[in-house]
């Protein structure tokens, strides 16, 4: 996000000259912790203060400038320990009373900026007052401080000749975009989940901002996004922690996926998908299907047709051949069996089966004596038409 520097000043050389400044020997560590300014001059008294002088000979010395650029990753988003961008091409320092200077950073590496470790360390002399003021540092995307403005700082300096003067100063990243982590990108339906989303944000180059001070638009305005889900119901996004921010999920069903959208005034937005697995479909329950009820088969009925008495018999009053026809309703044909209960009173001729033709048959009887039995006729269904038949055979005596 920004970053602090160590700058050490040391005169080596004094002169009178009027109106001028002070030229001297000046040393900034742009990524370490504190800014130290030293100044010396001689006749000027070690520890004795020198106000800013408006008009008039003022001392002067010359002064060289150290800082350091980290070495880019082959990543850009990579995050460095202090934020100095590595897109930095040139450095510019300014403010009230003080001459502006600038420093072109390059191609690196180079003489003036060799590489240490994993920095290119820069040097560089500058020119600048002795006396109270405001120290302006401003790191640019171009030389001769133009292009984007990368990271920015000033603070109140009281420069004191002849003595280190420590000056804190913190660079400002400026952002250009916002980027947005999550702890996963995936959940599952059923299963409440939190996750955790963490803002930060890159400069012009494309780097990453880091470091310990603040993320700031282009006009120097302290960035504070906000996080919003596009079901704020069932993905809900709780209040922000430092950089970070709490997303419940409550394991309803938002598939195929929803949004976490992270904005900022001045800002391009970045939007984070998180995919849900769908509610599983309900295996269908087979249903039995039903046995059909069979179709009763018809029971045909047997008939038989002969002349039946007055008393429901079937009559015969002679002895020898009698016929009796048998039919089977609902059948074009049909095969029967035929027997007698008592073949002494009548039999049935060759006894056995009856193939009917055209759905009746004709049965052959032969009475053989008087009396009553039963013709018994079956199908082939197990049916049985019992027809009840009476013989009288009258006798002639003759005396």
């Amino acid at each position: 996000m920004s970053h602090s520097s160590d700058l050490h000043l040391k005169t080596e050389k004094c002169m009178k000259r009027g109106p001028s400044v002070l030229k001297r020997q000046l040393s900034a560590a742009i990524v370490a912790a504190g800014l130290l300014i030293g100044v010396g001059c001689s006749g000027g008294g070690a520890g004795a203060p020198v106000p800013p002088a408006p008009s008039g000979p003022v001392a002067s010395a010359s002064a060289t400038l150290t800082f350091r650029i980290p070495v880019p990753s082959t990543t850009a988003g990579a995050k460095k320990p202090a934020y100095v961008s590595a897109g930095t091409q040139s450095v510019q320092f300014t403010g009230t009373g003080f001459t502006t200077e600038t420093f072109n950073v390059g191609t690196l590496p180079s003489a003036t900026c060799p590489v240490v470790g994993s920095f290119y360390q820069c040097t560089a002399n500058i020119d600048a007052p002795v006396g109270s003021y405001t120290l302006v540092v401003t790191t640019y995307t171009g030389a001769n401080a133009t292009g984007s403005v990368l990271s920015a700082g000033s603070v109140p300096v009281t420069i004191v000749s002849g003595q280190s003067n420590p000056v804190n100063v913190t660079l400002n990243g400026v952002a250009t975009a916002l980027t947005l982590s999550v702890t996963q990108s995936s959940v599952s339906f059923g299963a409440p989940t939190s996750l955790t989303a963490t803002w930060g944000a890159n400069d012009a180059s494309g780097f990453a901002i880091v470091g310990p001070g603040s993320i700031t638009d282009g006009s120097g305005n302290a960035i504070a996004p906000t996080l919003t889900s596009s079901s704020p119901t069932a993905l809900s996004v709780g209040s922000p922690s430092g950089s970070n921010w709490t997303v419940t999920y409550d394991g309803t069903d938002i598939s195929p996926s929803q949004t976490l959208t992270l904005a900022a005034s001045g800002v391009a937005s970045v939007v984070k998908t998180i995919t849900a697995s769908a509610a599983p479909t309900p295996t269908p329950t087979a249903t039995p299907t039903p046995t059909p009820t069979a179709t009763p088969t018809a029971v045909p009925t047997i008939a038989a047709y002969a002349t039946p008495a007055p008393s429901g018999y079937v009559e015969f009053t002679a002895s020898g051949a009698h016929t009796m026809t048998a039919t089977e309703g609902g059948y074009g044909s049909g095969v029967f069996s035929v027997d007698s209960s008592a073949p002494g009173i009548i039999s049935v001729d060759a006894p056995g089966t009856f193939t009917a033709s055209g759905g009746s048959a004709t049965i052959h009887l032969t009475a053989n004596a008087s009396g009553s039995t039963t013709i018994h006729i079956h199908d082939t269904n197990g049916q049985t038409l019992d027809v009840p038949v009476r013989v009288t055979i009258s006798s002639v005596t003759i005396n």
